[in-house]
């Protein structure tokens, strides 16, 4: 009988569960049925066949720069080819030029975006009126990106891309993820039941009657748990983003007429978008077949590789008039490239109405979107500096080899086919002048040293980026004084900062539809929570304003920094009006913690509570009273007629008046 019960609760329970799933919000990427397009399956198969016919013209217009890209990547492997070399076991190696430039702009880059808090603020208005606003948007966006949006693997790749390859790609989507939980529940009153179920409580009248009568209940509960619901960065492959070659980068995408996602996809994935209601009914069965045989009743038979091959699906936003009132509207498709079966068509979900896919690009120096990175520029110094190494190798172990000539059809030459000599080991001859030695020049191996270092510094003046930058000292003085090293650390960055004006331009648009997207689809109700804020406040939310990437400096102006500020608290800490001041002194405090990173600032907040502050704040604003009561009772004995010093006597008085009230009164 407890067995049959336990299993009955279960049984229940589940019901409760799919239940309980059901009224989660559904998906954010589920748009429902408001977003479709009305268009007819005629109409959608002209957009498909316009769109994969533009794809496909865009392919065809950048095969050039496709395999560059290849040479790049190679480059920066140090994967060199295959060349005719001079003798067997000749080296062949690459200098690594690009590799050393490429992982130091990276580096650098990432200490100026990564190693700041917040990432993102939001800039001043100037109504000082929306202050309030500033300050919601940018601890919500602080709270996101320092928790769910933290991914430091994305920035860094498409840092990496930037820089070989002259652009990388940041998609900015809203994600909400689920894990399946098994949990034991146990409800001791009738509310918290209710509250957790209010639309299915009513159900289980078991259940209620049992807790109505105070009797405690232990449930088995399986849900879905969620465990990510925000903007989340991804790092989107350089081959996988389709746009016009003209588009004049950030500012461009926002005008491109058409803008295209590769994403590779198996059966299971198409079929799931169907079941949760992203792609449209039927889409799965369609393609199972092969190209132009989709019809089942006709009998044809289905691929049998339907479940393990790989769909290429394009996900594409495109502007086409949907309504007929002759203006084009931003919508977004996700085509099957082989069957040409549209899966989903509806509106652009995203309310910013700017495309979700980000350009970055660090030197922009032509025309179109698509630059000149470390691994163009670098190319041909690549493989002189290739070339110089392994000829100073080769060059090296040939002068220091024992190579022979030996007397064709002697019996020293059969023994070393043999291989019956070797050295120190007798050869007998019938003649002394059968074997010679032949003799090689040792290469002047400091003259070709020094032009390697030549052309490294070619790479240097190219790249901008110095030896210094990744930690060396330089080849031409490595004896340099520590002014002289910091001076031209300090100049060799200016060269950089170019290239990280242009980062931060992306970084401001990725903060500012990450904000958007949150106010969007996470409820006002959370929002509220975590910021501890009435929910009428996160309207504040609505209108985001400039969000800006804080960008620090680099190592070296880090020391400058944090030297200056130390040299300004000496000085600020022998002033009467901080030092009599303890909510000055905090303040003081909390700025140096900010500029000095490593997240001291939090750390500061830790050492000083918030109660402590307001305490301290209480007790300044106290003493100001004070004071202020003491000078009005001086002032007014002295109206009074009496002299200084009773006037003083007076005013301390009210003073001790004063105090004794408010401590009563607290």
């Amino acid at each position: 009988m407890l067995q049959d019960e336990k299993t009955k609760l279960n049984v229940e329970m589940e019901s409760v569960d799919n239940k309980t799933i059901e009224q989660e919000d559904e998906r954010p990427l589920s748009f429902g049925e408001w977003l479709r397009v009305d268009l007819d399956e005629e109409q959608l198969q002209i957009i498909v066949d316009n769109i994969l016919k533009k794809i496909d013209e865009i392919d065809e217009e950048r095969k050039p720069y496709e395999e560059k890209i290849k040479e790049y990547r190679k480059q920066y492997d140090q994967i060199m080819n295959e060349t005719s070399l001079p003798f067997p076991g000749a080296f062949n190696l690459c200098a690594g030029m690009t590799t050393k430039n490429v992982d130091t702009a990276v580096s650098q880059t990432e200490e100026a975006f990564e190693d700041v808090d917040p990432k993102w603020t939001i800039e001043t208005p100037p109504d000082k009126s929306l202050i309030p606003a500033r300050d919601v948007q940018e601890k919500i966006l602080d709270y996101y990106s320092d928790s769910e949006m933290e991914d430091v693997d994305a920035w860094t790749k498409i840092y990496h891309d930037v820089f070989l390859l002259g652009n990388g790609w940041l998609s900015m989507v809203f994600k909400r993820e689920f894990v399946r939980v098994r949990d034991f529940v146990e409800y001791s009153n009738l509310d918290d039941f209710i509250r957790d179920y209010p639309d299915d409580y009513q159900r289980y009248t078991g259940y209620v009657k049992k807790l109505a009568e105070g009797k405690s209940q232990k449930l088995i509960i399986e849900c879905n748990q969620e465990v990510c619901r925000s903007s989340k960065p991804e790092a989107v492959e350089w081959e996988d983003v389709y746009v016009p070659l003209n588009t004049e980068g950030l500012e461009g995408m926002m005008n491109a007429n058409i803008i295209a996602r590769r994403v590779m996809m198996v059966y299971s994935d198409i079929f799931t978008l169907e079941e949760e209601g992203d792609y449209r009914k039927g889409v799965s069965n369609k393609i199972k077949y092969k190209v132009g045989l989709q019809d089942e009743s006709s009998g044809n038979e289905i691929d049998p590789e339907y479940l393990t091959k790989s769909y290429e699906t394009f996900e594409v936003i495109y502007s086409v008039d949907v309504d007929g009132d002759g203006r084009l509207e931003r919508c977004l498709f996700n085509i099957e490239k082989e069957s040409k079966t549209c899966l989903r068509a509806i509106r652009y979900p995203y309310n910013h109405n700017r495309p979700y896919l980000i350009p970055y690009y660090a030197p922009k120096t032509k025309s179109g979107i698509y630059q000149d990175g470390l691994g163009s520029k670098l190319q041909n110094v690549e493989i002189a500096g290739s070339a110089l190494i392994n000829h100073i190798l080769n060059s090296s172990i040939i002068a220091n080899s024992l190579s022979l000539k030996v007397r064709s059809g002697s019996d020293a030459l059969r023994s070393l086919y043999e291989k019956r000599w070797y050295p120190g080991s007798i050869l007998e001859l019938m003649n002394l002048d059968d074997v010679q030695q032949l003799i090689f020049n040792t290469p002047n191996l400091s003259s070709l040293i020094n032009l390697f270092a030549i052309i490294e510094r070619f790479g240097q003046d190219i790249s901008g980026l110095v030896n210094y930058m990744s930690g060396q000292e330089s080849g031409e003085d490595p004896e340099a004084p520590a002014s002289k090293t910091f001076a031209l650390m300090r100049k060799s960055e200016l060269k950089l900062r170019r290239y990280i004006k242009n980062i931060k331009k992306s970084n401001n648009e990725a903060g500012y539809q990450a904000l958007k997207l949150i106010y969007q689809y996470v409820p006002h109700t959370r929002i509220a929570e975590i910021l501890g804020i009435p929910i009428d406040d996160v309207k504040l939310l609505k209108y985001p304003l400039k969000v800006i990437t804080q960008a620090s400096g680099f190592a070296i102006e880090k020391i400058f920094e944090k030297r200056d500020n130390m040299q300004w608290l000496g000085i600020l800490m022998k002033e009467p009006l901080i030092i009599n001041s303890d909510k000055r002194r905090i303040k003081l405090y909390e700025i140096m913690a900010k500029d000095y990173g490593s997240s001291w600032d939090k750390k500061l907040a830790q050492i000083i509570s918030s109660e402590e502050v307001e305490k301290m704040k209480q007790e300044e604003d106290l003493q100001k009273r004070k004071a202020e009561i003491i000078q009005r009772g001086v002032k007014q004995g002295l109206d009074n007629g009496a002299d200084e010093e009773s006037a003083k006597q007076i005013g301390l008085s009210a003073g001790e008046k004063f105090e004794q009230i408010m401590a009563g009164g607290m």
